[in-house]
C-alpha cells in the first residue's frame, strides 16, 4: 500500500513534510528537524530519525528549496561567471570552488561571458533574478582604449555579495565597492621569471643560455592582471639593463595572423630576443610553434616562460609558473560565504605564484 501511495505521489509531485509526518505518525516539527539534519540539535532519538528518513525515502520526498529559501532568505546557490572555460585556469579554479562548496549545502550556477560585455551583464542579471546568494566573477576585460563597462557591471551586481577573482578591468575598484578581491602575485612572478629567463641559475635547465634579452608577449587588455605582469617584466628589464620589447595583441581570434606577423618581425631583427615571457599558456604554446617553424630550437636557440605549468603527461620544454588556481577558487568561495554572512570586505588578497623550472623532458619540443 505504501509503495502504491509513494508512486502516486511521485507522479503528482505531492510529497511534502506533512505527507512524511502522516506516514510515520510523527509531528511535522519532528519530521522537519530530521530532514533538515537537525535531529541531534533537538535531541531526537536515532531510532525516530531513522524512521523519518526511511519514510521520506520510500515516499520519494525531495527538499523543496524554493520553500526553504522563503524561510531562510537564502537559495543555497552562488553564481560563478568567467569570460570562458577553455583554459586550465578556469577549470582548475572551478574545481577549487567546488571543493569549498562540498563543505556546505550549496551549489553553483556557472556561466561564461564569451568575452562579451553585454553577455556578462545579462549573466549577472540572470543570476540576480534567480536569487543567488552571492557572485564569484572573473570579469571581462576590454582592450586598452575601449570603453569601460565597469559602472554597468557594478549596477548589475547591486547589493549582491560579490568576490572578484584574478583581475579587475580598468574602472572597477573591487575594494572600494565592498567586494572581495583575490588575485595572484602577478608582478613578483613576472619579474622573477624574466630574470630567470635572462640569467638562469645553476639549478635551472636554461643556465647555459645566460645574459640574453627577453621579450614580452600578451594581450593588450585594460586589466589589472596584464598591467601587473607587464610591470614585473619591465622592472626586470630595467634591473638587467636591456630595453623592453613587447608584443601586445588586440585580436582574440586564434586564427588571426597578427601574432605570427609580429613574432616573425621581432625574430628576424638583429637584436631579436633570446627568450620570451608570455602572459598566458595558450599564447606561449602558439609562440613555440611559430618559432619552431622558423627553425628555432627550444632550450638551445630560444627559451620561453609563461604563466601555467606542464601537465605530467605533456612536457613542453617551457619554463612554467605554477599558479594557485585551486587555492584561488577555494579561498574566493570561503570569502564569499563570509560576505554573505555579513562579514566585512578585507581588501585585496594576493596569493603567491611558484616558478617551476623543471628539467625539460625529451619530447617533440626539446631538441
Amino acid at each position: 500500500m505504501l509503495y502504491r501511495y509513494s508512486m502516486k505521489l511521485k507522479q503528482t509531485g505531492q510529497v511534502t513534510i506533512d505527507t512524511v509526518a502522516a506516514s510515520c505518525g510523527l509531528s511535522r516539527t519532528t519530521v522537519s528537524a530530521v530532514l533538515r539534519g537537525d535531529a541531534g540539535k533537538y535531541r531526537i532519538a536515532e531510532g525516530t530519525a531513522e524512521k523519518v528518513r526511511a519514510a521520506a525515502e520510500a515516499l520519494g520526498w525531495k527538499a523543496n528549496y524554493f520553500a526553504r529559501s522563503l524561510n531562510s532568505k537564502r537559495t543555497g546557490t552562488i553564481g560563478v561567471l568567467f569570460p570562458d572555460v577553455f583554459e586550465r585556469f578556469m577549470g582548475e579554479t572551478v574545481r577549487g570552488i567546488e571543493e569549498a562548496l562540498d563543505q556546505v549545502d550549496c551549489r553553483m550556477l556557472l556561466s561564461t561571458s564569451r568575452f562579451d560585455a553585454d553577455e556578462e551583464l545579462r549573466a549577472v542579471e540572470a543570476f540576480s533574478w534567480r536569487g543567488v546568494d552571492g557572485l564569484l566573477i572573473a570579469p571581462y576585460a576590454p582592450f586598452s582604449g575601449e570603453r569601460s563597462r565597469a559602472a554597468e557591471l557594478v549596477a548589475a551586481i547591486g547589493r549582491t555579495p560579490c568576490v572578484v577573482i584574478d583581475r579587475a578591468p580598468d574602472g572597477l575598484d573591487p575594494v572600494a565597492e565592498g567586494y572581495g578581491f583575490i588575485v595572484q602575485a602577478d608582478r613578483d612572478a613576472s619579474r622573477a621569471a624574466t630574470i630567470l629567463l635572462a640569467q638562469g641559475n645553476a639549478q635551472d635547465p636554461y643556465h647555459k643560455l645566460r645574459n640574453t634579452r627577453v621579450g614580452f608577449l600578451g594581450f593588450d587588455l585594460a586589466a589589472s592582471s596584464l598591467r601587473e605582469r607587464r610591470a614585473g617584466y619591465r622592472e626586470a628589464a630595467a634591473e638587467l639593463g636591456f630595453p623592453p620589447r613587447e608584443i601586445l595583441l588586440r585580436e582574440r581570434n586564434p586564427d588571426s595572423a597578427d601574432m605570427e606577423t609580429a613574432v616573425v618581425l621581432a625574430d628576424a631583427a638583429d637584436d631579436r630576443p633570446g627568450a620570451w615571457f608570455v602572459s598566458t599558456e595558450g599564447l606561449a604554446l602558439k609562440l613555440a610553434a611559430i618559432l619552431e617553424a622558423r627553425g628555432r630550437r627550444l632550450g638551445a636557440d630560444v627559451r620561453i616562460g609563461r604563466f601555467g605549468s606542464d601537465p605530467a603527461w605533456l612536457p613542453t620544454g617551457l619554463l612554467g609558473l605554477r599558479q594557485p588556481h585551486r587555492q584561488l577558487g577555494r579561498r574566493s568561495t570561503e570569502l564569499l560565504f563570509e560576505l554573505i554572512e555579513g562579514g566585512p570586505a578585507v581588501g585585496t588578497i594576493i596569493l603567491p605564484v611558484d616558478h617551476a623550472p623543471a628539467e625539460p623532458v625529451p619530447g617533440r619540443r626539446n631538441h
